[in-house]
């Protein structure tokens, strides 16, 4: 081996000396900065509070439709076919034109849309004490979007 390659092998062993070091360094510190101040630093997550979404109503897609059947008084059938398979469905049903008051009903499809893609229920839609109102709007949030119809309940004395 000449001079050149014993000088070269010699740098390149202190080089690597020092990284170990180094390594060692930083690893020992960082220990020692949790000991000190592991138990003194407190961090804490802030979660938002949330907030509703307001539901957009958008176009029927091609092939979508949405019907409502008030079946009493006190009670509404809700049809809509044209669904994806296996998408769950959620169903608002919102009372209208009562001021001050918000009275809404929200139900989950508890199981996902079959192959036919339709989807039924029967929700109780019925006149509260503080309104007089009978114009409602349902909306059925779906895969592709929100689809809304406002409809009118009889009330006793329209049977």
């Amino acid at each position: 081996m000449n001079f050149q390659s014993r000088e070269r092998t010699k740098l390149f062993m202190v080089f690597i000396i020092l990284g170990v070091l180094t390594v060692l360094g930083y690893s020992i510190w960082f220990v020692a900065a949790q000991m000190t101040y592991g138990e003194q630093v407190k961090v804490e997550t802030a979660m938002p509070e949330p907030t509703a979404t307001p539901v957009v109503c958008t176009s029927l897609p091609p092939g979508m439709s949405l019907g409502v059947n008030p079946v009493s008084p006190e009670k509404v059938e809700i049809h809509v076919e044209g669904l994806l398979e296996g998408e769950v469905p959620i169903v608002l049903l919102r009372l209208l034109n009562t001021p001050g008051h918000f009275y809404q009903l929200e139900e989950k499809a508890t199981q996902p849309v079959s192959q036919e893609g339709i989807y039924e229920t029967v929700l109780p839609a019925f006149t509260p004490p503080f309104s007089h109102s009978t114009l409602w709007e349902v909306a059925v949030i779906h895969a592709r979007g929100v689809a809304c119809l406002d409809f009118e309940m009889p009330t006793n004395e329209q049977e």
